[in-house]
């Protein structure tokens, strides 16, 4: 008769302490071609976005720059808070809308992201293990949608790491810039 009450009991328990998991996907700006100045994407599932023309004084937002030298590089930076997140994107770009791949750093014709957080227990921005870099075995997609004299648009994905080895998996990202 014991075993009778203790089992419901155990079960009731159990999935009393089980907690659904929060869909955050639906928190993410859409994907947009419009130079809404959004960024958004899942780390590990976190979210991570900004929605406003990057600035030093307001220390968030996204921005696009077109530096010519002897490659036509690209850079997206984005930047979140609370928590505090970077986002660095060096794209050789040959001007074409479609899919990069982003595997390298330092590399003569760069495809890579660098990723900075500052949510880590080592806590503080610049340097270290809670840098994330694109590399060979850790690599992603950025697939431009639009890309004119007014409006970069892109979807992405990737897999970081850092010199320790940890992971980030990158999903759901978008972004979409109106620039300057």
């Amino acid at each position: 008769m014991k075993y009778l009450i203790l089992i419901p009991t155990i079960f009731i328990f159990f999935f009393a302490s089980c907690k659904k998991k929060k869909d955050t996907s639906s928190q993410l700006p859409a994907a947009t071609q419009i130079g809404a100045n959004t960024f958004g994407c899942l780390i590990n599932g976190e979210l991570a976005k900004t929605s406003m023309y990057y600035s030093s004084w307001n220390s968030e937002g996204v921005e696009f720059t077109n530096l010519v030298g002897n490659y036509n590089y690209i850079y997206i930076h984005a930047q979140t808070k609370n928590p505090r997140r970077d986002f660095n994107f060096e794209i050789y770009f040959d001007g074409q809308l479609g899919t990069y791949t982003l595997y390298s750093h330092h590399n003569s014709k760069s495809f890579s992201c660098h990723y900075m957080d500052s949510t880590d227990k080592y806590g503080t921005i610049g340097g270290g293990i809670n840098d994330y870099f694109t590399d060979a075995n850790h690599n992603g997609t950025i697939t431009f949608t639009r890309f004119d004299g007014n409006v970069v648009s892109a979807i992405f994905e990737m897999e970081l790491v850092n010199i320790n080895g940890e992971e980030r998996k990158i999903t759901s990202g978008r972004l979409d810039i109106k620039t300057p």
